[in-house]
This record gives C-alpha cells, structure tokens and sequence, in this order.
C-alpha cells in the first residue's frame, strides 16, 4: 500500500476474482497484486524443501495466476523481501509498470 500510495496509484484491496481473494487491485490497468511473503510463499527454497504448507501456497499461487489471467488481468507479485529491502528499486519497477 505505501509503495502504489507514494506513486499516487488509485487502489483497491482485496479484489475478489473467481472466489479468491486477491491484495491489490489497479484498476486503471486491470492489474490485480500480490504481496508473498518470503518464508511462506517459498522465496528461495527448492520445491522438494519446501514444508507441506509452502508446497499448498505455491500450489494456490499458480491456481490464483491461472485464475486471474482467465478473468482477463495481468498479475504481479512482489515479494516481501523486495518491499523491505529493495523499496526504491521496487518502487521503480512499479512506475515504469504502470505508465
């Protein structure tokens, strides 16, 4: 939220689509986002390491991105790591996505 707040981007959150509930939503450009958490969503794990519960959030992520693509949006996702730890670059990527 502070990062589309501080590029002044109109926002909603939690967009249904499909039953699943969704982050962010972009209307201006149809963008639907997602914020996954690091240990949660797997950053930087191998498939075979990761816990039972990291392997059914992975699942449901790609079953969420089929979903959303399906209903006509693009989806990002950004991870938690790059919010903390890489704001003014992620921040970027986010201006140059939403021209």
């Amino acid at each position: 939220a502070k990062l589309l707040d501080e590029l002044e981007i109109e926002y909603r959150t939690q967009e249904i689509v499909g039953g699943k509930i969704y982050d962010f939503f972009i209307s201006s450009k149809n963008i639907l986002v997602e914020v996954d958490g690091d240990y949660w969503h797997g950053y930087d794990v191998l498939h075979e390491d990761m816990s039972r519960t990291q392997r059914k959030i992975v699942k449901n992520d790609k079953y969420k991105d089929a979903l959303a693509h399906g209903h006509g949006y693009e989806i990002v996702r950004v991870w938690e790591h790059e919010l903390e730890d890489e704001f003014e670059k992620t921040k970027e990527k986010f201006k140059y996505l939403l021209l």
